[in-house]
């Protein structure tokens, strides 16, 4: 994957799936996100994977769908510092908040104390 330009995570533009786009998370993102390659989101702006992934600078977010965006999208992420860049992030965001050790010690901070209260 890392010879690839990005990995596409595609959302829907569709008013009938907007329910959808703003509230999921492709259970793929974290490892696209982890890859090795860029992330590319194509999504509304207000989509739940844009809203988690742009503050970070971990993808390259394109919320407008047209042919010309797609276009300077793919033209951009092939720019190795914008590259470099966008890899560092989802690095750094990899390692915060998506390895399965940080996730490990979430559910672990939830389960103790119910195991307590026994």
């Amino acid at each position: 994957m890392r010879a690839y330009d990005a990995v596409l995570l595609p959302v829907s533009f569709e008013d009938k799936l907007r329910n959808l786009s703003q509230l999921n998370v492709a259970t793929k993102m974290s490892e696209c996100v982890a890859s090795g390659t860029v992330t590319m989101v194509v999504a509304p702006a207000d989509a739940a994977m844009v809203n988690l992934l742009e503050p970070t600078g971990a993808a390259y977010i394109v919320c407008d769908p047209t042919t010309a965006a797609l276009s300077d999208a793919v033209t951009k992420v092939r720019q190795p510092l914008i590259r470099q860049r966008i890899l560092m992030a989802a690095q750094r965001l990899v390692a915060a908040q998506l390895s399965t050790a940080h996730m490990r010690s979430k559910w672990h901070a939830a389960l103790v104390p119910l195991t307590l209260a026994k």
